[in-house]
């Protein structure tokens, strides 16, 4: 039988990210975005998760539960919100209003390994 753990996913996006290689170009947005990223995969290790994998400007990673799944994502929206603009755009910007966003989701959920 195989073991079960439960634990906690975490989604985190950098809001925008299309704006804002259009609004700088390529290169800066490109090396803007992988420091988001790098971020992300920081912030997950700190709070002894996993990322499980990226896909461009998103990551994914599990977390032994809910309170360090969450704590992480409350860290990734602050570092984000301190992050400097890049040619004077914002990194990453919600949709509906100026605000720093990386929308994140998170589920509890029990993983068979």
């Amino acid at each position: 039988m195989a073991d079960q753990a439960a634990g906690c996913v975490l989604f985190a996006d950098v809001s925008g990210s299309t704006k804002l290689y259009e609004a700088v170009g390529d290169s800066a947005a490109h090396a803007a975005i992988d420091g988001c990223v790098k971020m992300f995969s920081d912030v997950t290790a700190l709070h002894a998760g996993r990322v499980v994998k990226t896909i461009g400007d998103e990551v994914m990673s599990i977390f032994p539960g809910a309170t360090e799944g969450l704590r992480a994502a409350v860290e990734m929206q602050s570092n984000l919100a301190e992050m400097a603009p890049v040619g004077g755009t914002p990194i990453s910007r919600s949709p509906d209003d100026d605000q720093s966003s990386a929308p994140s989701g998170e589920h509890h959920v029990t993983a068979t390994r």
